[in-house]
């Protein structure tokens, strides 16, 4: 088993945070157990900037993010890149969401290196055959509001820390922060589906190269577009894989243009599933990137699959303005609703 302490690795982009936090426009609270909360766009700012150091967080350290832009046509777009060569155990042993509370009064969504230190779920780490036996714990929580002193106790306790090791960074999704780490997940957007739906064995997948635009976001409450639109017609991902099997049929089941709701916006998708995840037809089968390119390792060839939608990323923009008080309403109850469903969930 191989020992890799992500911990530690994304401990260090922490205490750059920490060090000046005014320069990334968090604001950082110590609660009565010890445990320090991160506030990256709850009540402070942010930015971009420690949205791209959170991305780096989520992926234990063992990957790198940049940001850069992308265009559609005539639109240019904010994006960020992300580039790992540790990709199985990075994304989805790492920076994946999962609901390390599921048993508790409070669900939570984590994502980040301590889900190692709990090794939840049990068959995944066991698949990937890594540990991590770190005394800090980091972790990334999608949540709307500071986490208690009762969560921050809870997810020690999970980890099997002590509460003053844990430290937890909140990346609200409707903020410039959480819009950016989410931009950041096309990779793992992947790797979910090579092992959760095709049963493909992502240990094979060497490398990989994760481009998305960045979701406009709004100073209030209102999710105005949902950065599953962005990822599912604008992202892109590039990967080496040294396997035997067929990669130009793997690229083409990777790629959303292979789902049933190829075409619509989450925002119609929710509109008729009652903003339930659940009911949009295909889930969990959903989450896929526009673009993937593979890269044989045995061969040099390229197999390509896919391609962004400007048509559809300027759709998403314009119903975006014309969005009524009701549509906001759905939209908040579906971001409150997915912290039960999200992917880790399943």
């Amino acid at each position: 088993m191989t020992e890799i302490r992500a911990n530690e690795l994304a401990f260090r982009i922490v205490e750059r945070i920490l060090t000046n936090p005014e320069r990334f426009g968090v604001a950082v609270t110590k609660l009565q157990n010890g445990a320090i909360a991160i506030d990256c766009g709850v009540h402070a700012n942010g930015g971009f900037e420690v949205g791209r150091l959170v991305t780096e967080i989520c992926l234990g350290g063992l990957g790198n993010a940049c940001l850069t832009h992308t265009s559609f046509d005539d639109l240019t777009l904010p994006a960020i890149m992300v580039t790992t060569d540790w990709p199985a155990i990075s994304t989805l042993g790492i920076q994946a969401g999962y609901p390390l509370l599921a048993d508790e009064k409070t669900k939570v969504i984590c994502s980040g290196p301590a889900r190692a230190l709990a090794r939840k779920p049990k068959d995944l780490f066991n698949f990937l055959d890594f540990h991590d036996d770190s005394e800090i714990g980091v972790i990334v929580l999608q949540m709307d509001e500071l986490p208690s002193t009762e969560i921050s106790q809870a997810i020690s306790k999970q980890c099997k820390i002590d509460p003053s090791c844990l430290y937890m960074l909140v990346t609200p999704p409707r903020s410039v922060a959480g819009a950016t780490q989410i931009a950041g997940r096309a990779a793992e957007d992947v790797t979910f589906t090579m092992r959760e739906i095709l049963r493909y064995d992502v240990r094979e997948v060497r490398q990989m190269i994760g481009l998305a635009p960045i979701v406009p976001t709004c100073e209030s409450a209102e999710t105005k577009v949902f950065p599953d639109d962005f990822l599912c017609y604008g992202g892109t991902v590039y990967m080496t894989v040294e396997s035997d099997q067929d990669l130009t049929r793997l690229a083409r089941e990777l790629v959303f243009e292979a789902t049933p709701i190829h075409g619509k916006t989450f925002v119609e998708l929710l509109k008729e599933a009652h903003a339930d995840f659940r009911k949009i037809p295909g889930y969990p089968n959903i989450f896929r990137p526009a673009q993937v390119i593979v890269n044989d390792m045995k061969t040099g060839k390229i197999h390509k699959a896919g391609n962004t939608n400007p048509n559809m990323i300027k759709k998403c923009l314009a119903m975006a303005e014309a969005q009524d008080s009701q549509t906001h309403r759905i939209l908040q109850q579906t971001l409150k609703h997915r912290r039960d469903v999200a992917k880790g969930s399943k």
